[in-house]
């Protein structure tokens, strides 16, 4: 009940003008491994953001069905929009990992926003999540996302993970506390200032896990 009377919304953040004058670049990160039913929509919803200064980086994690294809075309028709080709998994490297590595060598940004090729995103995601960053003085940040459940079991499984969080994970104390006992993050929306995602050692550091 603590945790969600703490809760913030950060759909209701505005950008400081001090950032909106500066126009930093905002580097958003997607891996994608057979994404064709979902990578199109994600694109579009992440196009259509509030804040322009954006730059969209798919990595094809080696999809055997048309993920790059549609990726490609997207790309030719949007500047902001490009399109990777991931390598083979080095040895030690779990998947998912490695192919955000690889996207964090090829971003550009002074933001990094690691986010899923089947997600959509409100038009104002990027912007008031950047807000969230700075009213709290923060250098990272994760939200939890609006789940469509569509199966069965999808539907007992989807709420269990966030009532697992939110019953057990004291949130007021992962920004007061520098313990890594209260650190946790949602893989489908991770947020870093470039220089702390490197500074932390970035998907490296986790490289051999079963976490984002």
């Amino acid at each position: 009940m603590i945790n969600n009377i703490l809760f913030k919304d950060t759909s209701r953040f505005k950008l400081p003008e001090n950032i909106l004058a500066q126009k930093p670049l905002i580097s958003i990160l997607i891996p994608a491994r057979n994404e064709e039913e979902n990578i199109k929509r994600c694109i579009i919803s992440l196009l259509k953001q509030d804040y322009e200064n954006i730059e969209i980086l798919v990595l094809d994690d080696n999809s055997t069905d048309y993920t790059a294809r549609i990726v490609l075309e997207l790309s030719q028709k949007y500047p902001r929009v490009k399109l990777y080709s991931g390598g083979p998994l080095k040895k030690g490297w779990l998947g998912k990992s490695y192919a955000c590595h690889q996207l964090s060598k090829y971003a550009k940004g002074d933001y990094l926003i690691f986010t899923d090729a089947d997600t959509l995103h409100f038009p104002n995601s990027i912007s008031s999540s950047v807000a969230c960053l700075h009213r709290y003085r923060i250098d990272a940040l994760s939200v939890f996302s609006k789940q469509i459940t569509v199966t069965l079991h999808e539907r007992m499984i989807v709420p269990f993970g966030k009532y697992m969080v939110l019953s057990f994970l004291p949130l007021y104390l992962i920004r007061k506390s520098r313990s890594v006992l209260f650190c946790t993050a949602i893989g489908q929306f991770m947020l870093f200032k470039r220089e702390v995602y490197k500074k932390i050692g970035g998907h490296k550091s986790i490289k051999s896990e079963v976490i984002e």
